[in-house]
């Protein structure tokens, strides 16, 4: 049997990370480890999860002073032992058989990734599926994942997903200054590379989205400008590995608006804050973008 990695990074999620360690220990997959990195929470989430860790020999937890979630991941990458790795966010939980169909999945198909479904589940209420139905196993082509990344949430999120652990050890992005999109530019260096990546038709995870004093709902106007140029540096990675793969320059276009819309939200945030946005380094770099979209 496999053993799978269970990265939880965490802030501040006192409310929630309760509910998403009890997940996890219930799985019907008994070789795994739980690995529990905290990001400088200053609410009690730490204290819970130490409650855990006494009964429950699977946990360790590693605190580190606040410096975001990439960095976190990365520790928690750093200690896993498993030849598989999953990432569970704190606010979200599992379905009590996603990591074995995960790691059948994967053995089955010779995978180097695999994809479950996800159900959108905020305040403890089910809202309704984020995958859309497809056949039951599906191999994505680099076309395909092209496609999802650059107009979609499917393929954007580092959770929801089973990875062979040397395909991550060996990913820069987790190393970069980036805050917000962080999940879209690690999955987009990870498909640069055309592993073989499977979704399945199964719902394993539960997205809850709950957790309001993490960094993308923080509303300071250094977190925002930041945000915003992460956004722009994230979405270019994107469509370059976008314009590389997609055939149809229709599909092209459609990635490009869907990108522009995340840039602009983010610079009608700061709008909002009656910001400067006539700041060189920002409007030159969504200048650039914006060029890049329309030379297609």
């Amino acid at each position: 049997m496999k053993k799978v990695s269970i990265i939880i990074p965490n802030y501040n999620g006192e409310e929630y990370i309760g509910r998403c360690i009890e997940s996890v220990l219930s799985q019907d997959y008994s070789e795994k480890e739980i690995i529990v990195v905290d990001d400088g929470s200053t609410d009690k989430s730490v204290e819970i999860v130490r409650n855990f860790a006494r009964d429950n020999h699977e946990i360790k937890l590693f605190c580190l002073s606040h410096s975001g979630v990439n960095v976190a991941r990365k520790r928690g990458l750093k200690e896993a032992t498993g030849e598989y790795v999953m990432f569970v966010d704190s606010d979200d939980f599992l379905g009590h058989d996603a990591i074995s169909k995960l790691v059948m999945a994967m053995k089955k198909n010779d995978a180097d990734i695999v994809r479950c479904e996800a159900e959108y589940y905020p305040e403890g209420k089910r809202v309704a599926e984020i995958m859309q139905p497809h056949e039951k196993e599906k191999f994505l082509g680099n076309e395909e994942v092209a496609i999802l990344l650059a107009t979609t949430y499917k393929m954007n999120s580092l959770w929801g997903k089973l990875y062979r652990k040397g395909i991550l050890d060996a990913v820069e992005a987790f190393d970069y200054d980036i805050g917000f999109g962080e999940d879209l530019l690690i999955n987009t260096e990870i498909c640069e590379k055309s592993y073989r990546i499977l979704a399945i038709n199964e719902v394993g995870y539960y997205y809850g989205n709950d957790n309001r004093k993490s960094i993308t709902r923080r509303s300071d106007r250094k977190t925002v400008k930041k945000n915003l140029r992460d956004r722009i540096i994230v979405s270019c990675r994107t469509m370059k590995f976008a314009r590389k793969n997609i055939k149809s320059k229709k599909v092209v276009a459609r990635a490009y608006y869907q990108q522009l819309k995340y840039v602009w939200g983010e610079m009608k945030k700061m709008l909002a804050m009656s910001m400067n946005l006539r700041s060189a380094p920002i409007k030159n770099s969504a200048s650039a973008f914006v060029g890049n979209a329309l030379n297609i």
